[in-house]
């Protein structure tokens, strides 16, 4: 595992165990994308929460179900089945656990994602890039860019933000 998913794992540990502790109805099943045994002890040793082996069928049928394609990935199932948020992660790293159950954004203002980055071409968009910057300051920066799309709204103009450093963030850049 890489330092960002260690970094990831370790926070995604911390909302699980403040979550449980509240009483909150929420489970977490790691879903192995490891090319060995070995890698995926390893890997799953780092969370406290159940595991589907490297060569569990179900873990295919879920990544095939979910449509999962980019690493780390975090979806938000009901226990219906019905998924609620298919790529979660940025969602708990902005928001932490205030924001659970992390349903996707609404709007004006979306995480800047790889589909985005490829409409930058075909339209306007304005995107706030603040990954070294600490939680607090780019909660403050993205309240203040959400007033700053609202009038925007039906424009077409794309407001967009990058918390953490990423392939789109950096596709952005050139």
């Amino acid at each position: 595992m890489d330092q960002g998913g260690r970094a990831i794992t370790q926070e995604l540990a911390q909302v699980y165990t403040a979550l449980r502790k509240a009483g909150k109805a929420m489970e977490i099943v790691f879903v192995s994308a490891d090319e060995d045994q070995a890698s995926y002890r390893d890997h799953a040793a780092t969370m406290p929460w159940p595991s589907l082996p490297v060569d569990d069928r179900r873990a295919t049928d879920i990544c095939e179900r979910l449509r999962m394609n980019t690493l780390p990935c975090l979806a938000i199932v009901e226990a219906s089945g019905k998924t609620l948020n298919a790529n979660a992660v940025w969602r708990i790293q902005e928001l932490g656990i205030d924001g659970f159950p992390w349903l996707p954004e609404t709007g004006p203002v979306y995480s800047l994602t790889n589909q985005a980055v490829n409409e930058m071409t075909s339209k306007p968009c304005v995107i706030l890039l603040c990954e070294t910057q600490p939680t607090e300051v780019q909660r403050s920066l993205k309240e203040r860019l959400v007033e700053v799309a609202k009038p925007f709204a039906d424009t077409g103009i794309a407001f967009q933000y990058a918390f953490r450093d990423s392939e789109a963030a950096r596709g952005a850049l050139g």
